[in-house]
């Protein structure tokens, strides 16, 4: 599934000038601290520590926060049932972390 997942997603990454080794830590992200740590160690594992998308991962994960904890946490301290618009603003802000988080690194480190 993720290899396909990659196939499809590669032609915009390249586009966007995001690294495709970044997939796991884009989708894990907003749902999961622990699971983007995780995602985060396998990149530095298979890319070294020094690469690319080592850097921008670094970047990601300290730009951005896991967005479905962060409105549950806050949502249900001041009672609000309805999300409404909160979750996909949320994601898009996630969205543009990560991308903006790639230029960044592309300004700083090529």
């Amino acid at each position: 599934m993720g290899d396909i997942l990659i196939k499809i997603l590669d032609p915009v990454f390249d586009f966007l000038k995001i690294p495709v080794e970044l997939l796991p830590l884009i989708i894990t992200r907003p749902l999961s601290s622990g699971a983007s740590i995780a995602a985060y160690e396998s990149l530095i594992e298979s890319c070294g520590v020094d690469s690319f998308a080592a850097l921008c991962g670094a970047v990601i994960m300290s730009s951005s926060d896991t967005a479905f904890y962060v409105i549950s946490v806050y949502f249900s301290t001041v009672g609000i049932k309805k999300t409404r618009h909160a979750i996909p603003c949320a994601l898009l802000t996630s969205f543009f972390c990560i991308f903006l988080s790639c230029i960044v690194c592309h300004l700083f480190f090529e």
